[in-house]
């Protein structure tokens, strides 16, 4: 059953924590944008369910400590990393393994296409409401690379109190771990706090399990069955907190 955005209780919450990939900020152009003329060009043909589904795999492998693990058992060779990646996408979305390992080998294929980020052209003004009204923020991320320098480079640093990655907490989401270095560095109960993000196998279930009230952005329209508050974007979040 899905969770009307007006429903969420009037409680007051004190903190907000915020995914950061594809939260605050996103691809430009987005990953499959790129991704998916480049499988059409190796003969490789997709309808939408199996995208969708190429989407969910990605969101699941890239939830808890999997993609670190099988990086290091590959010796961390980037190259050899994003192919087995890319194979795996593929067979996710339904092409045969052999008919996808020999794209990914011939084609170079790959889900780890160059490109840049950038904010939703939303999150300002939504940061600044809730700056405004005084709740605390701060960024949870299972990404390794200098998170609070990113903030800086994209004008967000001034509204956030700190930021937790996996690095820092020693475990990614959607271990409690991570989740409890944020509320204990506010220094608030679990119910106090809401945490926003696009990952539910990440984001949802790692924020609900420490019992955080968890509410998902889903851009890309991934998880229609999603079992919690859901936003289609970051602006929505003002109808829901």
């Amino acid at each position: 059953m899905l969770y009307n955005v007006h429903l969420m209780t009037t409680m007051k919450y004190k903190a907000i924590f915020f995914d950061f990939d594809d939260t605050l900020v996103h691809s430009d152009p987005p990953v499959f944008d790129m991704f998916l003329p480049a499988c059409e060009a190796a003969g490789l043909s997709f309808d939408e369910d199996q995208v969708r589904e190429g989407h969910r795999f990605l969101y699941e492998y890239f939830s808890g400590s999997l993609a670190q693990k099988e990086f290091a058992d590959l010796g961390h060779d980037l190259e050899k990393f994003h192919s087995n990646l890319t194979t795996n996408v593929l067979v996710n979305m339904g092409a045969e393994h052999g008919k996808a390992k020999a794209a990914v080998q011939s084609e170079n294929l790959t889900v780890a296409l160059p490109r840049g980020r950038r904010c939703y052209p939303e999150v300002f003004s939504v940061l600044d409401s809730y700056k405004d009204q005084g709740y605390t923020m701060g960024v949870i991320t299972n990404n390794e690379a200098n998170i609070a320098g990113q903030c800086v480079e994209h004008g967000l640093d001034h509204y956030f109190e700190f930021v937790i990655s996996r690095i820092d907490a020693g475990c990614s989401k959607p271990e409690a771990a991570i989740f409890e270095a944020a509320l204990n560095h506010v220094g608030i109960k679990p119910e106090e706090a809401v945490h926003v993000g696009d990952n539910y196998y990440a984001d949802v279930i790692g924020a609900r399990n420490v019992g955080i009230m968890p509410v998902l952005l889903d851009n890309h329209k991934m998880f229609a069955d999603a079992d919690c508050h859901v936003i289609h974007q970051i602006d929505q979040l003002l109808d829901v907190i």
